[in-house]
């Protein structure tokens, strides 16, 4: 009889355990949906008149853009969650795609964009993700906006009330067809951000402004209005000024990195020598920190690939950090 007991004892105790073990499978996080627009600039050169003369010619940043938003795709996807893109190009005016989460449809659509137009109408993109986003009937799923804008603005929609006006650094440049100053377009495209980071849409700018790097003085107002538009455009402290072709990687991963992350930033972290970000301490990182300490390579100071070129953290960047690398790379020795 007691041996009986026993064995229904046990029995019981590990019926009993059964439903927890569901229950430990059930509290699992279930993916996250989220909606995300991708919208890239897509203009061609961009000359700046004044006084009747061309004084500077701000170049495409496409291909590297292009680049960029397909390690981006990549970076979503290793999240797990569910992902749902939908590009935008845009220079005068807008083409979209639905919304998919079929990455490599979205991959092979970026694959085919080329440089297009000069004219840019920044609102439209604006207006245009608004109507797509009211397509959305799922109130749980997040919506992102990732904009990808040199900051300038030339057609569309303008308002006199914004954050800029008469006073502000360069004012005084109009777009010559209209005579209608940038400063204008600009507030027309920040007043349909704030529109949708009002309907709870998280915005995400990345600002090229590396095209503008040979700006010489007499446009450096205009320069600054496109850098104070884009930190305008984005949510909260979501923009991301780009200076160098370097920084570009560096802002897709953070931005990619935050979106997996619930719009928190994750803590940055670097491997120390792994110039390349390819997780490994090798020879070709030796080469580019020895390209950079003779500015063959430019890497934003205090970026991610300067800190990790910068081995022996003295913030700069010399030969000797290349040597330590190279060192390293062959286990002749190991960072302190």
């Amino acid at each position: 009889m007691k041996k009986t007991l026993a064995v229904l004892l046990a029995l019981v105790l590990a019926l009993g355990l059964i439903p927890f073990s569901f229950a430990e499978n059930a509290e699992e996080d279930p993916p996250k949906k989220r909606y995300i627009i991708l919208a890239l600039e897509t203009t061609s050169a961009t000359g700046f008149v004044s006084g009747g003369e061309t004084i500077y010619t701000a170049s495409s940043s496409l291909p590297e853009v292009k680049e960029a938003a397909l390690r981006f795709l990549s970076d979503l996807e290793a999240s797990g969650d569910e992902n749902h893109v939908s590009l935008l190009t845009f220079f005068a005016t807008t083409e979209q795609s639905d919304f998919t989460d079929r990455l490599d449809d979205v991959r092979d659509r970026i694959g085919l964009l080329r440089e297009r137009g000069s004219e840019i109408d920044l609102a439209r993109v604006f207006n245009k993700s608004y109507d797509q986003f009211e397509k959305i009937d799922d109130p749980e799923a997040e919506k992102i906006l990732v904009v990808v804008t040199t900051g300038m603005a030339d057609s569309g929609s303008t308002i006199g009330d914004g954050p800029f006006d008469k006073t502000s650094p360069g004012s005084e440049w109009v777009y010559r067809p209209s005579q209608v100053p940038l400063w204008e377009y600009a507030n027309g495209a920040i007043y349909y951000a704030n529109r949708l980071k009002n309907n709870g849409v998280r915005i995400y700018a990345i600002g090229m402004f590396q095209s503008m790097e040979g700006m010489p003085e007499k446009g450096q107002g205009v320069a600054t209005l496109f850098r104070e538009t884009v930190r305008y455009l984005a949510s909260d402290e979501f923009s991301y000024p780009v200076e160098t072709p370097a920084q570009l990687d560096e802002a897709f991963d953070e931005v990619a990195g935050t979106i997996n992350n619930d719009g928190v930033k994750p803590p940055e972290t670097f491997l120390l020598g792994d110039v390349d970000n390819n997780g490994k301490v090798e020879s070709a990182d030796a080469r580019l920190a020895l390209r950079a300490s003779v500015k063959l390579e430019d890497y934003a100071e205090g970026g991610r690939a300067f800190r990790a070129a910068d081995v022996n953290r003295d913030g700069k960047l010399g030969s000797d950090d290349a040597r330590t690398i190279l060192r390293v790379s062959v286990k002749l020795e190991s960072f302190a």
